[in-house]
């Protein structure tokens, strides 16, 4: 008995270093802001600061959720063309049931399609590479059922104001995006559930080993179909977010959404290992991810040439695990050397 609670807490040592946030995503984004002061006039202006966080704030709130399904070693390629569909049947809607029951209607939605690629992915066990890919196609094939391969407009005006609305104006200071307002309590939110609650430590330490978290009495399919929710609800929100800032909806919104935005999670320190991650890391990496798009245009970057940095990005994103993994071994080696010569000395 008291060598399985020396285990147990052992495990869950393991479990909260793992979760220590790292900075090195800071460092590049501060970094990066403080050349650009000098490199380009545009950002020494505080507008051009207010609009980057706007397209951050887009792809952050996915990335909450995101965070917490890699964390768990799983992940989701649908829920760009699942945020497609949601947007196209919120502007189905709209007209009758009004904006705030549409938004309600758009995160119940996030909710019901995450819950069926977890109930297949979790219960099912099917893998999550296979069964996201396939509900990619499922819910692409879907809005274009439902919009006759046309592109819907806003039904009612007043909805395009969550994602282009500014708040607090004064003079030259164009305002704070209104996206940015709501999803900082979305960032509180995220990371009080995964960094400080039972819940969260039992995501990171699924994520770590899943025989030990079922040794622990931690029920492991309960909390991966559970972060599957978690996933829903932000997707929904994101929906409502990007389709109101587009002011239209479609089958072909946003191409390539998931890949961004696990790009920033995996950017932002989250293992693809899984039992990694944090969700202020996150963040950084949403910013950091907006400003490259940001740069590409200030500097009229070729749009043929936008795709090969983005896939540079994406390919140096799930690289960066590997590359530290082969540093500290090589560290590790040269330590242990060190450590021999001199004893031989």
């Amino acid at each position: 008995m008291i060598t399985r609670k020396v285990n147990k807490t052992f495990r869950f040592i393991k479990t909260i270093r793992n979760r220590s946030i790292d900075v090195s995503i800071w460092v590049v984004l501060f970094g990066l802001v403080f050349i650009l002061f000098f490199a380009n006039d545009q950002y020494t202006n505080i507008n051009n600061y207010m609009n980057i966080l706007r397209e951050a704030s887009f792809l952050c709130v996915a990335a909450l959720g995101m965070t917490a399904i890699i964390i768990t070693k799983n992940t989701d390629l649908s829920i760009g063309t699942m945020i497609a569909l949601i947007s196209v049947i919120s502007f189905k809607i709209m007209p009758v049931i009004g904006i705030w029951p549409t938004i309600l209607s758009a995160v119940c939605l996030g909710i019901l399609f995450e819950m069926i690629n977890g109930f297949f992915i979790v219960y099912l066990k099917i893998y999550a590479f296979i069964l996201t890919l396939g509900m990619q196609y499922i819910y692409r094939g879907i809005a274009y059922i439902i919009t006759q391969e046309k592109v819907l407009q806003v039904p009612v005006k007043e909805y395009t104001k969550i994602g282009n609305s500014n708040l607090f104006a004064s003079g030259s200071f164009d305002g704070i995006p209104l996206p940015v307002i709501l999803v900082i309590p979305l960032i509180v939110f995220a990371y009080v559930l995964l960094h400080k609650t039972s819940f969260g430590r039992k995501v990171f330490a699924v994520g770590n080993n899943e025989k030990a978290a079922l040794l622990m009495g931690i029920k492991v399919e309960k909390t991966k179909f559970l972060a599957y929710v978690l996933l829903g609800f932000f997707n929904g929100i994101a929906a409502v977010m990007i389709s109101s800032r587009l002011w239209i909806a479609s089958a072909e919104m946003r191409p390539n959404y998931e890949f961004d935005v696990i790009t920033v999670v995996v950017i932002g320190g989250c293992a693809l290992s899984g039992g990694k991650g944090n969700i202020l890391n996150t963040m950084a990496a949403a910013v950091f991810f907006a400003m490259i798009s940001n740069i590409i245009n200030q500097f009229n970057v070729d749009p043929y040439m936008q795709y090969i940095i983005r896939a540079m990005l994406l390919v140096m994103a799930f690289s960066i695990p590997k590359i530290k993994t082969v540093v500290s071994e090589i560290a590790e080696k040269h330590r242990y050397k060190n450590m021999i010569d001199n004893q031989k000395g």
